[in-house]
């Protein structure tokens, strides 16, 4: 079971170099902005 609070810190790096191109550690195949409100409101509820 989670704690009352979580605390969700997204990093840049995570996101797809397509749509975030300027990070230090760049992810192939990694998340899309559209993809990003439904993985948030998914992990609140």
């Amino acid at each position: 079971m989670l704690a009352s609070f979580v605390y969700v810190t997204p990093d840049a790096d995570g996101v797809d170099p397509t749509e975030m191109p300027a990070v230090m550690a760049p992810a192939p195949g990694g998340l899309r902005y559209a993809q990003l409100p439904p993985f948030l409101r998914t992990l609140a509820q």
